[in-house]
Formats: C-alpha cells, structure tokens, sequence
C-alpha cells in the first residue's frame, strides 16, 4: 500500500510511488473498452426525454453514455490495504482515501477546452455528487478536483477527464491558504478573495466577465500563465451551486481555457480549490486555478502542494551509498 509521508518541520506531505497497472498503448476510456475499467458508478444518458443517471452493475457495462465516474485505473488513495502510523520525527500514515475519473465525452480527441458548454455543465454536476459521495465516506475529511490535461496523448491521460480525489487530511497548501483566509477574515472583516474580484474587475489583468464569475491573471502568480475562476460573489461551497450557476460556470471555464490553450499550446492542469465542507469555514471563498501542466500529477503537487514519488527515498539514499562508498574508498586508497 502507498504510504502518506509528512516532512519533519513543514507539515508538506507526499505519497509514496504507485504501481501503474495500466500502461496499454491504447485508451481504455474510448467507447468499447468499457469492460477495460472498473464498473461505473455514476453514468449520465441523453434520452429522448433528458438526461438519464444509471451506473453499471458487476456483470454489464452500459454503452450509451456522456459521463462516466468510475474509480479510477491507477489510484494514488485507495481504502484498502494495513492500517499503520509511525511516529515524528517520521510521521507518516496509510495513503487512504478514494480516487475517482469523471470521463468528460467518448471523443478521445476532444480535450477539455474542446467540450461544448453543456458537456462541461454535465461534467461539473457529476463532479459535485462524486465529492459528496466521497465526503461521505468515513475517515476522509477532504475532497477536491483537478485535471492535468495532456492532448495528442494515446493513452487513458490523453482522453477528457476529471479527477475527484477523497484525502486522509487537508492538503498543504488548502490547510494554509484555509488558514491565512479565516486570519485575514477574523482581522478585517472581510473575505480577502471578495477584495481581489472588487479589486480585479474590469481592471487589465481581468480576462472575462460573466453574469456570476470573473477570470483573472493574478497580480502575484506562482506560474507563468496562471490563471484564477472566481465566483463574483461570496460562495464558500461549490457543492451547493445551482443549475444557472453551473451554466454560467460552465460558459466561462470553456472560453477560458480555449483561449489558455489557444495562448500556450500546451499541457496545463486545473485544480479546485474549495474549503473543507465538514468545518464552519464560511470564510473560504472557492476558485479554480489554471497553469500549465509537467504532466500527471503536475496539479497535485503545484496546485495541492502534494508530491507523488517516483522513487522511494530509502532507494535513493541506497543508491547514493553505494557510489559515496566508491568514491570514499577511492580517496583513501581502499580496495
């Protein structure tokens, strides 16, 4: 089981390496490779009279669909495995948690800046009701989503999809910026994100303006072509939007991001922030970060602040150890 590593003074956290079992040169989330993933549990169908919410059973995938939630192929969290904690100054905790795909459309080629409003409108109510389901779950007190977005890709990480992932703790950098937020509230009376949007609107760093959300490039950004999505006004949940909410959400995301991948021509990632849903924390004031991708994982760890291994250290240091050891000898004369 993957294993959840706290640093010795920081409180940063990374996981250590998963197995990827699935390294097929082909997508297994194309239509007709259905049988290829684990059962879905949220399936969104367009009949004749709307839209229709189903989900698989053990034994039949369904094959009509434009939204399926699944859990996800190569988890980095799963709810299996030993329960074991150690000790500072080497804290660390089982990697416990769920990990979901919300699979955006069955065109592979379609990235998520491709898909019309309405698509990414049904992305985002299946992205609410999988983290409520997450949240629901014992022993996990956070959930958020984000997407490293990588088109031209074969595999699965190049079809549209978004990931839900339930967390065992606060992520770093949701953990201070959930902090610094209720500091600032308690000191001035007001949500700072509520300050930037006033500050922000129609000013040049603006990018769009819609009836309910602004798109920005933040005056202090921590990557070259950042981008923020706030909400006008002050929300703390993104769980409790409406439909009209979610269209206008849906509108300005869209044109965002076509014009961010329009701009860089790249990969980029997509995170979620959102205050944890279990505390009183009506300061949090929720967005959505853009900024481009290194890859998978790329919005865990520059969004999150959670790093994923390639390599347990323990190897690492072996591996130096034993060329130290070489040179060592070799300086003092030791065969």
């Amino acid at each position: 089981m993957t294993e959840l590593r706290v640093d010795y003074i920081s409180g940063f956290f990374c996981i250590t390496p998963i197995f990827q079992a699935h390294r097929e040169p082909f997508c297994i989330f194309c239509p007709g490779n259905e049988e290829k993933t684990p059962p879905a549990e949220l399936i969104f169908q367009h009949k004749k009279f709307g839209l229709v919410k189903t989900m698989d059973t053990p034994d039949y995938r369904e094959k009509n669909w434009s939204i399926r939630v699944i859990r996800h192929v190569d988890p980095i969290l799963t709810k299996e495995g030993e329960v074991k904690y150690s000790p500072e100054p080497f804290s660390s905790e089982p990697a416990r948690g769920m990990h979901y795909a919300i699979i955006t459309g069955q065109d592979h080629d379609k990235a998520l800046h491709d898909l019309s409003p309405n698509q990414i409108s049904e992305a985002l109510i299946a992205t609410q009701e999988t983290i409520k389901k997450v949240l629901s779950s014992k022993g996990i007190p956070y959930a958020t989503a984000l997407a490293d977005v990588i088109p031209n890709e074969k595999t699965y990480l190049g079809h549209p999809h978004l990931e839900v992932i339930g967390f065992p703790a606060l992520p770093p950098f949701i953990k201070n910026e959930t902090s610094l937020v209720k500091t600032i509230f308690e000191e001035t009376g007001s949500c700072p994100y509520c300050r930037i949007v006033a500050a922000e609107k129609n000013g040049p760093r603006q990018i769009l303006a819609t009836n309910y959300y602004i798109s920005i490039v933040p005056w202090s950004p921590k990557h070259d072509y950042e981008v923020w999505i706030l909400p006008l006004k002050h929300q703390r949940s993104f769980l409790r939007l409406t439909q009209k909410e979610i269209r206008d959400l849906s509108l300005i995301l869209k044109t965002t991001l076509k014009a961010f991948y329009g701009t860089t021509g790249g990969p980029y990632s997509f995170v979620l922030h959102i205050g944890p849903e279990r505390r009183s924390n009506y300061q949090f004031h929720w967005y959505i970060q853009v900024f481009p991708s290194r890859g998978r994982f790329s919005a865990l760890e520059k969004g999150l602040g959670v790093k994923v291994l390639e390599l347990l250290p323990e190897k690492i240091a072996d591996q130096l150890s034993r060329k130290a050891r070489k040179e060592i000898a070799n300086l003092v004369g030791v065969k």
